[in-house]
């Protein structure tokens, strides 16, 4: 028979018992998950500046994936106008030195397949449309497919490109233009395409009106050089920046991270401790509801 006091006693143990084991599941959780609470709202006064926290470490890693993402777009943008400043180079000493030797042999040949080469960069494709048609990125924004067929076209004729430049957010209240089209890039080098195509196909022996344009198209190409190098720097520059933008959001999202895991991480050595300890506490808390369950007025009164 359980008396009125050891009732009251097996109660104080339930209860106690009851709140053991909800420590225990407690830490149980703490050790399986690695932090203190499962959601932000159990880390309490701490949940506001954890959610801001969480916050810029997830914008700082937007600006990380848009920075390799332009760093891509721009080593593109470098490569295919290195590849015009090559081929216009090129293509100038070529002309220089017919010019100089007094025959062309060979040079009809180099002036139609540097022009295939500019055409073929100023297509080219990069992020899913036209790297250089602007915010046309479908089709192709140099329109003639021929030397021949660039003759008497004007820079709006000859290219379908609009001239919106892309732009990106690279950081916080820092938005990148980084765009360049095909009319920005090509228009002065397709000035000195058109003066040689004008001047017909040039043989072994030139005629004097093909080594004016000849001596022409050297200029011009001159001129063409040092805008395609102008934009080409610029575009180095750009990724420059983009790199040290780069490595500051990435900076910054260690610092969080770290900000983050020293709030919500859990001390697992302490946990298993006070895991222990608690473990410890229902045993004997089992123990002592055991011992008072058994009592009754018999045991007493022997």
């Amino acid at each position: 028979m359980t008396t009125i006091s050891s009732s009251s006693v097996q109660a104080t143990l339930v209860d106690a018992m009851d709140r053991i084991q909800r420590g225990i599941a407690a830490s149980s959780a703490q050790i399986a998950s690695g932090e203190v609470a499962p959601t932000l709202s159990g880390l309490g006064a701490a949940a506001v500046p954890m959610l801001s926290a969480h916050s810029v470490v997830a914008r700082q890693q937007a600006y990380v994936a848009t920075s390799n993402a332009l760093g891509t777009t721009l080593a593109l943008y470098d490569t295919h106008i290195s590849s015009i400043d090559s081929l216009a180079t090129n293509l100038q000493q070529a002309l220089t030195g017919a010019s100089g030797a007094g025959t062309t042999a060979g040079l009809q040949t180099t002036i139609e397949d540097a022009f295939t080469s500019f055409r073929d960069a100023l297509n080219a494709q990069g992020g899913g449309g036209a790297l250089f048609g602007g915010s046309q990125t479908d089709g192709t924004p140099f329109v003639p497919q021929t030397l021949q067929a660039s003759v008497g076209l004007s820079a709006e004729q000859a290219f379908s490109n609009d001239d919106v430049l892309a732009s990106a957010r690279v950081a916080d209240h820092r938005d990148m233009t980084y765009g360049i089209t095909a009319r920005q890039l090509g228009t002065q080098l397709l000035t000195a395409f058109q003066t040689l195509a004008s001047a017909g196909t040039i043989s072994a022996t030139p005629t004097k009106t093909q080594e004016a344009a000849m001596a022409k198209a050297v200029d011009q190409i001159s001129t063409a050089l040092t805008g395609i190098r102008s934009l080409n720097a610029a575009n180095g520059q750009r990724q420059a920046q983009l790199q040290t933008l780069e490595q500051q959001a990435k900076d910054s999202v260690t610092r969080m991270q770290s900000v983050i895991s020293e709030t919500q991480d859990a001390d697992l050595s302490k946990v298993a401790t006070t895991l222990a300890n608690q473990q410890t506490q229902l045993q004997i808390s089992y123990s002592a509801f055991s011992k008072i369950a058994g009592l009754s007025l018999v045991n007493f009164l022997k």
